[in-house]
């Protein structure tokens, strides 16, 4: 099997936006939870329907945040490595995710570490491009090598506007992956072009207003877009890609958009 079949995601009766932690965020513009648990719910049956199990986490109160499932973990085939999250607001988050997947083979690194929000699973490839500079710190891949089975691809991040890498590269397979130019530097961009036969640059409006690298193709079939994301959608069949429209305006306001959502997981 070369890609993980288990999706988690935590229900989101309590997301909101209540700090600010991010450039996309502002405490003047109000989630409609009704529509938030609509688009949450509309996401969730993308993935199965198209064949995956999906596993939900239950939210709590006083993590409004949790919804955002790449961020407390990343599997791989021998384990798991738990977060260190750089913003206090969201730390509790590893340990209540922990304890609910009972997950007992694990390492947790010193250095902060935002896991699939900042590492991204090239599957087909076994590598692992290492996002740095904002959420997660250089040093971390150091201390979590051994961890990581594969090739792993170092990439400093240049724009707060971007803070994850998985706000600004996609990766379709090992052969294709969408990008941000304005979100690397020049070594990062030549890193991308020698890491990728294809390399698509999404438009930069798309991508700073409504999160279009965010997209997620979990099988190197599929792919679930932000529905506003109209240039993005084009290119990604213009590859032959079955794409997946859904709205997720009510996240964007909290700098987060459909791979953040979502946590592809090996299941043991």
């Amino acid at each position: 099997m070369v890609f993980p079949k288990k999706i988690l995601m935590s229900s989101p009766e309590h997301f909101d936006v209540v700090y600010k932690i991010n450039p996309h965020m502002s405490l003047e513009n109000k989630v409609n939870k009704t529509l938030a648990n609509a688009q949450w719910y509309n996401l969730r049956s993308i993935y199965e329907n198209i064949g995956f199990d999906v596993e939900v986490i239950p939210g709590r109160s006083d993590l409004p945040d949790l919804v955002f499932m790449a961020n407390q973990l990343i599997s791989t085939r021998d384990g798991v490595i738990l977060s260190r999250m750089n913003n206090i607001e969201r730390e509790p988050e590893v340990d209540h995710i922990k304890k609910h997947l009972n997950i007992k083979n694990y390492f947790r690194p010193k250095n902060t570490f935002e896991s699939m929000g900042d590492c991204l699973e090239d599957y087909q490839g076994k590598r692992f491009f290492c996002g740095y500079g904002f959420r997660t710190k250089k040093e971390v891949y150091e201390e979590i090598n051994n961890y990581l089975p594969g090739e792993k691809v170092l990439i400093k991040l240049n724009s707060e506007k971007f803070y994850h890498l998985d706000t600004c590269l996609c990766i379709v397979d090992n052969e294709t992956a969408f990008y941000v130019k304005s979100a690397f530097d020049d070594n990062g961009i030549d890193t991308l072009k020698k890491s990728f036969q294809k390399l698509i640059k999404v438009d930069e409006m798309e991508a700073e207003t409504f999160l279009a690298c965010n997209a997620h193709c979990p099988d190197g079939v599929n792919i679930i877009v932000e529905e506003n994301a109209k240039k993005f959608q084009k290119s990604a069949r213009d590859l032959g890609l079955k794409v997946h429209s859904v709205d997720t305006s009510e996240f964007l306001k909290s700098g987060g958009s459909i791979f953040c959502l979502k946590n592809q997981f090996w299941d043991y």
